[in-house]
Formats: C-alpha cells, sequence, structure tokens
C-alpha cells in the first residue's frame, strides 16, 4: 500500500509543477495588492514570474478604456498586466520600464500568457477583465 500513497503523491507534486508552468502565479505576500488599475493599465502585485520568459511584441492598444497589446496574428489582442511596482499613468501614457507608451506606440513585454484564474491580487478596469491576458514579467 505504502508504493501506492508515494506514487501518489509525487503526482500530485508534478500536477502542482505544471500548475506553475502553465502561467499561475503564486502568492507570496511579497508585494503590496494594487487595489486599482492604472489609468487603463492592468496591474497585478508583483510576486516573481519564474518561468514566465516569452517575448509580446505588438503595438499599444488603447479600446473603450483598456490597455492592449496588439500582438502578432496568432495571438490577437492581448491584456497586458503590469506589475505595479514599476508601472505609473501619467498624462496619458503608460510609463513602464523608463519609457513612456501611448496608443500606438510599439512595445515589446517579456512575461507569458495566463489563463482564467492565473493571477491572484490584479486589478483590470471594468469590461477588460475577460479579454486573453499577459503576464509582463518584472
Amino acid at each position: 500500500m505504502r508504493p501506492r500513497l508515494v506514487a501518489t503523491l509525487v503526482s500530485v507534486a508534478a500536477v502542482g509543477g505544471l500548475g506553475a508552468a502553465c502561467g499561475v502565479v503564486p502568492d507570496t505576500g511579497d508585494a503590496t495588492a494594487p487595489t486599482e488599475p492604472l489609468g487603463p493599465a492592468a496591474v497585478y502585485r508583483d510576486v516573481g514570474s519564474d518561468g514566465m520568459d516569452a517575448l509580446l511584441s505588438g503595438a499599444v492598444r488603447i479600446d473603450d478604456g483598456c490597455l492592449y497589446v496588439e500582438g502578432p496574428e496568432e495571438l490577437g489582442r492581448l491584456l497586458p498586466y503590469f506589475p505595479v511596482t514599476g508601472t505609473a499613468w501619467e498624462d496619458d501614457a503608460l510609463v513602464w520600464n523608463g519609457e513612456r507608451y501611448v496608443d500606438g506606440d510599439p512595445i515589446s513585454l517579456g512575461g507569458g500568457e495566463v489563463g482564467p484564474g492565473g493571477l491572484t491580487d490584479a486589478v483590470a478596469p471594468k469590461g477588460c477583465e475577460d479579454s486573453p491576458a499577459w503576464l509582463v514579467a518584472p
């Protein structure tokens, strides 16, 4: 009976590890949770982004109060979630990594796609929450 129990525990650990690879961000309590979006930009509490090393390149699009990145055709439009620390919305522009971005500007963001329920302590402008999401790595 003991070998089955060990096999079951190994299976659960393997599934837990896969969850992290699929874009589930752990809740580590390392940063302050945002309470509201930054203008049209969605933000999340920076809890690390291990395994989030893909690159999204496209154009900033601001549509119906939501900031999107219009990516390659196969990805389409994604709602980027920026870490709340190091991100600002000033004078109708997103400020990220010391650069300013307005509608139509090209942008490249490291990170990865996040499935439904993959983010904790994240906020997006009303009406944007159901869009495919991109977690921007800090």
